[in-house]
């Protein structure tokens, strides 16, 4: 999850971010067939105070990926390529 003030720079960082993450799911021998967006939320933010106006303060990108392993000993591998 990360936070920035417009909704398009969020998705964009959310983006390069996945990429990262996606990159070294492959390089731990997870094949692209096997990766696949399970739930994507873009959520604005707000910082609510007594009796005033809320402050916004951007918006959050979520992204989620579920990960098919088929090969149990890739598990170490893979936590640690996504850690």
């Amino acid at each position: 999850q990360l936070r920035a003030k417009t909704a398009s720079e969020a998705t964009r960082l959310n983006a390069a971010q996945m990429e990262r993450v996606i990159a070294r799911l492959r390089q731990a021998g997870i094949r692209s067939e096997d990766i696949q967006t399970s739930n994507f939320s873009l959520n604005p933010q707000y910082q609510y105070r007594n009796d005033q106006t809320p402050l916004f303060l951007g918006y959050d990108a979520n992204n989620q990926v579920t990960v098919t392993l088929r090969d149990m000993g890739k598990i170490g591998s893979t936590l640690d390529a996504l850690i």
